[in-house]
């Protein structure tokens, strides 16, 4: 097991960690090595190894970590919340969503630029059907169906999950408001059907893969849950049963899927055992019994 999910599944158990503890176990990770051996250029790769940090528990010791969240900060953040190209017009519903998410895993969530895509999430984000959206900017339009009227489901979990997070660290009638909204949209669809029909929603939804990438997976959907505290939810059974489904006789599970593109570094690969995907879904399984 490597050092930083053995660090992971501490932080996970509410165990206590020194700090000598924690940067000797950042410093011993075969995984952490691997991310910060290359300092990835401008754009998707800054998101994927920032998303890929923020999973690992103390992740913003590292002075790795500090400049690239500094770079993302600098480089991304617009007034209207982030973009791949640092111009405002070109905000992403997914994009903006993720890279505060990072952030604000890593420590982030005062800096202004984190305030302002959280701000044009819960001004701008459409968590229903029908609804219109007074955001203008010419990157969403390029892409079709990130607001229309049916939102892009991708852009609804990683938005949500954006604003789960920020909760845990600033408290907001309106932020509840919004989550509410947000959560009862997700659980309408089971997390992961369609309304019409039942089939999953995008590809690649019910896999086991980590870290999260564009694409939505079976662990990030069933985190979702559980930080909303909707586990208990009737609606989650369906997911909750499909991940008990793909458990291997040995109480593990292997990993069916991992996202391609230039920066994203794999946490488990698929066909072998889901070392870190496993121990998110064996902890979700047992809390949801």
């Amino acid at each position: 097991m490597d050092t930083a999910l053995e660090l992971r599944i501490k932080r996970d158990k509410g165990e206590t960690i020194s700090p000598s503890e924690i940067d000797r176990l950042l410093a011993r990770s075969r995984l952490v090595r691997r991310l910060i051996a290359v300092e990835p250029d401008r754009g998707l790769p800054l998101v994927w190894r920032l998303l890929a940090l923020s999973q690992i528990p103390f992740a913003e010791r590292l002075i790795y970590t500090q400049t690239l969240a500094d770079r993302a900060l600098r480089e991304l953040g617009t007034p209207s919340g982030f973009t791949l190209s640092g111009s405002a017009t070109d905000l992403l519903v997914c994009y903006n969503a993720m890279l505060a998410t990072a952030l604000i895993r890593l420590g982030q969530h005062r800096a202004p630029a984190v305030s302002a895509a959280i701000g044009w999430i819960l001004k701008h984000q459409s968590f229903a059907r029908g609804r219109k959206t007074a955001w203008d900017g010419v990157g969403i339009q390029k892409y079709g169906g990130c607001l229309k009227a049916t939102p892009c489901y991708i852009g609804v979990v990683k938005s949500l999950r954006a604003l789960l997070e920020y909760r845990r660290k600033q408290r907001d009638p309106h932020l509840d408001l919004r989550i509410d909204e947000g959560i009862e949209y997700v659980l309408g669809h089971h997390l992961f059907k369609r309304r019409h029909d039942g089939a999953p929603i995008v590809p690649h939804i019910l896999e086991v893969s980590f870290p999260e990438s564009y694409n939505l997976s079976l662990v990030e959907l069933l985190e979702l849950a559980d930080q909303a505290e909707s586990l208990g939810d009737e609606r989650v059974r369906p997911a909750l049963a499909h991940a008990q489904s793909l458990r291997c006789p040995d109480g593990t599970w292997k990993a069916t899927y991992a996202y391609s593109a230039k920066g994203f570094v794999p946490f488990d690969r698929p066909g072998n055992s889901a070392l870190w995907a496993g121990s998110i879904l064996k902890r979700i399984c047992a809390k949801a019994q």
